[in-house]
């Protein structure tokens, strides 16, 4: 009998442990998460920097239907299967978001400081990631799959 009870005491830890730790894992997802895809930023008031905004979602100011999430340190180059759809400049990642939004085929655009001048390279297709120093890349949500660098 004793046996038994000893058993049971310790079924009863497995299951309440187990239990504890479940629900601590599902409460702190939603809150500890820095995907914001479920409320994104409008890049008309978002302050964009890296590492602070990585895997934020962010909406575009004129096309509040255009998502984009940023990746940090991170670029997408033709020598990697990118295809450049145009550049131009843009003084902030917030305003190369923008004007992503604004070409119907473009699916994400790098921003960063290229020989003096900030540019916004976007692009049609992206390719493979590659790591890119303090280059910011934002990627359109739903026309693009990237995995989390």
């Amino acid at each position: 009998m004793g046996v038994a009870i000893v058993l049971a005491v310790a079924a009863i830890a497995v299951g309440v442990g187990a239990g504890l730790a479940f629900g601590r894992r599902s409460r702190s997802g939603p809150d500890s998460s820095s995907d914001n895809s479920t409320t994104p930023e409008s890049t008309k008031t978002a302050t964009i920097t890296c590492p602070a905004s990585e895997n934020a979602t962010f909406s575009a100011q004129d096309a509040p239907a255009r998502r984009f999430r940023l990746l940090c340190g991170h670029d997408f180059n033709s020598e990697d299967g990118a295809i450049d759809l145009s550049s131009a400049n843009a003084t902030t990642m917030a305003a190369c978001i923008d004007l992503c939004a604004a070409e119907a085929g473009c699916v994400g655009a790098g921003w960063g400081d290229y020989y003096g001048s900030h540019l916004c390279w976007m692009k049609s297709r992206l390719g493979e990631m590659n790591v890119s120093g303090n280059w910011l890349f934002a990627v359109d949500v739903d026309k693009t799959t990237v995995k989390s660098a």
